[in-house]
C-alpha cells in the first residue's frame, strides 16, 4: 500500500477496530489484513474510473446516496419559489439556477471570491438571466462581498438541504471544488460541472469530468471574469455538456449504489469470504503467479538450445572430416596417375606429338649392339649433333642406361671401339 494512502487511512482503520472490539469480533492486524482478506465495498464506478483488473473481493457500488435522492422533495416554500423563478426553465430569461457548492476544506481569498461573483452577476439587460444559489462554508461566508447582486442568494452550508437543492430540475449547472463526493453527486443528478480544483485529488478527479465531457475546468491561478462567465453560459445553453452528464449518471447508477452495497453485505454474512479467495492469498507467491512454471519452461528451452548447438556442432566436425579425406583421397589419385606416366624411350613416347618431341632436349647418344646369327653389327647415324639410334636386327631394343665414358668420347675413339 503506498504511505500516503496508508496515513490517510489510519484515522478509519482505528475506528473500525473500534467498532469491532464494541461488537466482540476480531480486530485487524494491520490495513493489510483488511484489503487481503475483506469484502470492500467502493462508492465510485468504472467510466468515472479507469477501467483496471480488481480482486474478487473489492466490489465498485457507485456513490452511496439516499433512496430518496430522486423523489419529489418538500423544500422550504422560500427557497422553492425562488428556485423555480417568475418564468418556466428554458425561456430567455430564466436559463437555470447555476449552484455554488466549494466545500468546507477549499479556501478562497476575497479577490477569487470577488472575481467569481462578478462573473456570474446578471444585469437586466443581459440576453441570458440566470440565477446563482451559492452555499458557503460559515468560516468562509466572510469572503463574499457585503452586497451582492439581485440574482444571488448566499447560504451558510448545512442551512439547506444539499441533495435537496441539487437534485432539483432548476439547477442547470455546478461550480464545484471537484471533490470525488461532490462531483459524484452532480453526475449522479446529471448536472454539468464547471471545475475549480484546488489541491490533493480534485485535479485528478476534475480531468476525470473533462474526458466524460461532461464539465470543462479552470485553474484557481488564473481565473478571469470574462473565462469564468463565458464557460458558465456555455454549461447552461450548450446541450452537449447535459447529454454526456446524462451519460455519467446513467453508468453511475448501474453500479448498484445502495442495493448493490446492501446485497454484497448479505452476501459476505451468509457465504463469507473465503470463496472469493485468489491463489495469492492461499499460496506462496512463486506459486501464485506461477514463478515455478515460468523457470521450468525456461530451463527447457535453455537445454533444447545446448542440445541444439552440440548438435550443430557435431555436424560441422563431420562435415570438416569428410572433406579432410576427399582431400588426401585427390592427391593419391594424382600420384598414381604420375606412375602410370609413359617412360621417355618406352613405345608410347614415340606416338607423341613431333613438335612436343622436338621442343624437349634430345637423350644421350648411346651405341647398341645387336646380335644377329653369332655377328655384331653395329650401325650409327649422327644427324647434325645428336638424334635417334636406329638397330637393324630386331625392335625390342631400349637404353639400358646413362652412356658410359667411352661411348660418350667424341669421333674417332667412338669408333675404334666399335672396331674392337
Amino acid at each position: 500500500m503506498p504511505p500516503l494512502l496508508s496515513v490517510a487511512l489510519t484515522p478509519p482503520f482505528m475506528h473500525m477496530n473500534k467498532v469491532r472490539w464494541e461488537l466482540e469480533l476480531d480486530l485487524f492486524d494491520s490495513q493489510r489484513s483488511i484489503h487481503s482478506e475483506s469484502r470492500i465495498l467502493v462508492n465510485t464506478a468504472f467510466g468515472l474510473e479507469p477501467a483496471q483488473p480488481l480482486p474478487p473481493l473489492i466490489t465498485m457500488t457507485g456513490p452511496l446516496l439516499p433512496l430518496s435522492v430522486d423523489s419529489h422533495y418538500d423544500l422550504p416554500s422560500l427557497i422553492a419559489r425562488w428556485l423555480y423563478g417568475k418564468t418556466p426553465i428554458g425561456s430567455p430569461t430564466n436559463a437555470g439556477v447555476v449552484y455554488v457548492a466549494l466545500g468546507n476544506m477549499p479556501y478562497l481569498d476575497k479577490m477569487q471570491a470577488q472575481m467569481l461573483v462578478e462573473a456570474l452577476s446578471v444585469m437586466s439587460d443581459d440576453t441570458t438571466q440566470f440565477r446563482v444559489l451559492w452555499m458557503a462554508a460559515l468560516d468562509q461566508r466572510a469572503t463574499l462581498p457585503a452586497t451582492l447582486p439581485p440574482n444571488f442568494r448566499a447560504k451558510v452550508l448545512g442551512a439547506v438541504p444539499h441533495l435537496k437543492v441539487l437534485s432539483h430540475e432548476s439547477v442547470r449547472a455546478v461550480v464545484s471544488h471537484c471533490g470525488m463526493a461532490g462531483a459524484q453527486e452532480a453526475l449522479y443528478l446529471s448536472k454539468p460541472l464547471l471545475c475549480i480544483p484546488f489541491f490533493v485529488d480534485q485535479p485528478d478527479v476534475a480531468a476525470r469530468v473533462r474526458a466524460l465531457g461532461a464539465g470543462i475546468v479552470l485553474d484557481k491561478n488564473s481565473l478571469r471574469v470574462d473565462v469564468i462567465r463565458e464557460s458558465i453560459i456555455d454549461l447552461l445553453l450548450d446541450d452537449k455538456y447535459h447529454k454526456a452528464a446524462a451519460e455519467a449518471a446513467h453508468t453511475l447508477r448501474r453500479a448498484g449504489g445502495l442495493f448493490g452495497a446492501a446485497s454484497a453485505v448479505e452476501s459476505a454474512l451468509d457465504l463469507g469470504t473465503k470463496y472469493l479467495y485468489t491463489r495469492d492469498l492461499e499460496e506462496p507467491w512463486h506459486k501464485a503467479y506461477m514463478v515455478d512454471v515460468l523457470v521450468l519452461y525456461s530451463a527447457g528451452l535453455c537445454l533444447a538450445a545446448v542440445a541444439l548447438y552440440m548438435n550443430w556442432l557435431a555436424l560441422a566436425a563431420l562435415a570438416w572430416l569428410f572433406y579432410q579425406d576427399k582431400g588426401k583421397g585427390g592427391g593419391g589419385g594424382h600420384l598414381g596417375n604420375n606412375k602410370n606416366k609413359p617412360q621417355s624411350g618406352s613405345k608410347e613416347a614415340t606416338n607423341q606429338d613431333p613438335k612436343s618431341a622436338q621442343s624437349s632436349p634430345p637423350p644421350p647418344q648411346s651405341e647398341k649392339l645387336e646380335s644377329n646369327g653369332g655377328n655384331g653389327v653395329a650401325s650409327s647415324d649422327f644427324d647434325g649433333g645428336g638424334g635417334a639410334s636406329e638397330t637393324s636386327s630386331n625392335n625390342n631394343q631400349c637404353w639400358d642406361g646413362p652412356p658410359s665414358s667411352a661411348s660418350a668420347a667424341p669421333g674417332g675413339k667412338r669408333d675404334a671401339e666399335e672396331t674392337n
